[in-house]
């Protein structure tokens, strides 16, 4: 079995990792920003509101996706490690 500190997260990883983090943070930001809209009583029909609404829509299954396809390269870089690591 192959070293856990010697496997390193290739650039690949960090930067969808990054993007994990910053698209589930942005559509949290916007979810909290529709609750206080809804309890101030703004209208969502006009301004920035759609847009602020369609994030979350969007945002939360794209990080789900992006979580899905981190893994896949992680199984993938781990099981390549492991076929070194036996020759």
């Amino acid at each position: 079995m192959p070293d856990n500190s010697s496997q390193n997260a290739s650039r690949l990883e960090r930067i969808l990792a990054a993007m994990i983090a910053a698209v589930i943070l942005l559509s949290l930001v916007c979810f909290v920003a529709l609750f206080i809209g809804q309890v101030s009583g703004a209208d969502f029909q006009t301004g920035v509101w759609p847009a602020v609404a369609a994030v979350p829509y969007f945002g939360l299954p794209l990080g789900f996706v992006l979580i899905v396809v981190v893994m896949i390269v992680n199984a993938r870089r781990r099981s390549q490690a492991a076929k070194d690591a036996r020759k």
